[in-house]
């Protein structure tokens, strides 16, 4: 039941993709849809499947890291009477890495062996487990970005009397995607200064091949004049 809520976003995300391959190459969008989501919902179905009931049950009870100690002690307390302790932000980027590489390969493995046969388990394993890897750790990471907004204090009350620090320029949301986007992704944000001056550089040179035809422009019109007066 728990997989199966996890596999209807897969599912409806197929059929989007379904549908958009369909508009792009101009066909009925029906089949490709239908197609599309099937066989995602296949695949989210396996996976959090094979991760829920498989690769985190056996790496609670398996593996003696400090995050699995964690969780199989949650599991043995009572929720109601133990308080959750805060994750650190490091816990949160690794949270399930290990349980969704694992159930990512299995997947691969799995699916891979039943299109292509045998000769398919090794590259489905990699594959799947570098792309479950990769959305993973992206998860995570959109998660931190998230409770970093979140709980960014709002403002501090200093005593009567006290000089007030130069509050810290307001970030919108946005800014804060790209800056943590930016941890994974090659992004780097240009400052403004640097950015205007681009931009002027950009129009002087636009100026100046303008005005290069603008002076071909008057060459031409005096030939055309010439040739009409000899005429």
């Amino acid at each position: 039941m728990f997989s199966g809520v996890f596999s209807h976003p897969a599912t409806i995300a197929g059929g989007i993709l379904g549908i958009t391959y369909a508009v792009v190459k101009a066909k009925p969008p029906l089949i490709p849809a239908a197609s599309s989501a099937v066989n995602s919902g296949i695949v989210g179905l396996t996976f959090f499947s094979l991760r829920e009931y498989v690769a985190s049950p056996l790496l609670v009870h398996a593996v003696p890291w400090p995050s699995y100690i964690r969780r199989k002690e949650m599991l043995q307390a009572d929720n109601k009477s133990s308080p959750s302790r805060t994750l650190s932000y490091s816990e949160m980027r690794s949270h399930s890495m290990l349980d969704t590489a694992l159930a990512g390969s299995m997947t691969g493995g799995i699916l891979n062996v039943w299109r292509r046969g045998p000769s398919g388990i090794i590259p489905g394993i990699v594959t799947a487990t570098l792309i479950c890897s990769a959305l993973q750790f992206t998860w995570n990471e959109a998660n931190v970005i998230r409770v970093k907004y979140i709980s960014r204090p709002k403002g501090t009350t200093l005593p009567s009397g006290a000089d007030a620090p130069s509050p810290a320029p307001e970030r919108s949301f946005s800014q804060v995607i790209l800056e943590g986007l930016g941890v994974i992704l090659p992004i780097k944000r240009i400052p403004d200064d640097v950015y205007l001056e681009k931009l002027h550089q950009e129009k002087q040179v636009v100026e100046k091949r303008l005005e290069v035809v603008r002076q071909e422009l008057r060459v031409a019109e005096a030939v055309l004049q010439e040739e009409n007066n000899k005429s």
